[in-house]
């Protein structure tokens, strides 16, 4: 009997080691990760800032985040009208941190600039953005899908 526990315990333990290194390695941006939105803060120039959800601000639940193909996307999306270009990916204490930019629409002097940072061991998520006259903080978590 006490062969068996210790043996059940060392398994136990190795899979957790296991499961962890697992876990941990694929939120590094090797493997496509799906990033779910879970709050969003708008403040505009006026100083009057919004708390809501993802759909508060026309923003989808959901994206895929593509470090090799340098992609974000809506998963739902027919085409390419929801997908940004990640420009910059880097490594910095456990964080992968991923910038871009992209030009408004025709017109409108709506440009955006873009960071996001994910917590490679749990899967944390922090994007902020800014225009001329707004910023965004979005919160969420990402996994390998």
């Amino acid at each position: 009997m006490m062969k068996t526990l210790k043996l059940f315990t060392l398994m136990i333990c190795s899979f957790s080691l296991l499961a962890s290194y697992a876990f941990a390695s694929s939120l590094d941006g090797s493997e496509p990760l799906l990033c779910s939105i879970i709050d969003v803060v708008e403040c505009s120039y006026d100083r009057e800032c919004i708390n809501g959800e993802a759909s508060s601000v026309n923003l989808p639940y959901f994206v895929k985040v593509d470090v090799a193909d340098k992609t974000i996307r809506v998963p739902q999306a027919e085409d390419d009208s929801r997908v940004t270009k990640i420009q910059m990916v880097t490594h910095i204490d456990g964080k992968l941190l991923l910038q871009g930019a992209e030009h408004g629409f025709e017109g409108e002097d709506d440009a955006v600039g873009w960071t996001m940072s994910i917590d490679e061991d749990d899967g944390r998520m922090i994007f902020s953005a800014s225009r001329e006259k707004a910023g965004f903080i979005i919160f969420g978590a990402c996994t390998q899908p």
